[in-house]
């Protein structure tokens, strides 16, 4: 999770428990737990980008390591749906790394 450290120091101004939010679901999700038992991180850590990359490399890699990818696809599709949702308005300024 080295590259995970990166992005919690970047994240310093959300105002919740980053890194055990993350931390949850990260394990809930390598348990296979039912896609609508996991415990999502926050929206406002969902808007940000570099976790919101760190997290579908996640998934990516476990997708390869498993026999069944279908639970995976399902996992992917409601954490792109939670971030889509978390999106406050087309306003919001949406920042990408240089």
């Amino acid at each position: 999770m080295a590259a995970l450290d990166s992005i919690l120091t970047q994240i310093k101004s959300v105002d919740v428990d980053a890194e055990a939010s993350i931390s949850v679901f990260h394990r809930q999700y390598l348990q296979r737990l039912d896609v609508s038992l996991l415990k999502w991180p926050e929206e406002a850590l969902l808007r940000i980008y570099d976790l919101q990359i760190w997290l579908y490399q996640t998934v990516e890699e476990t997708m390869e390591t498993r026999p069944h990818p279908s639970y995976d696809r399902r996992c992917l599709k409601a954490l792109v749906s939670k971030i889509e949702m978390s999106v406050q308005g087309a306003d919001e300024p949406v920042c990408y790394p240089e």
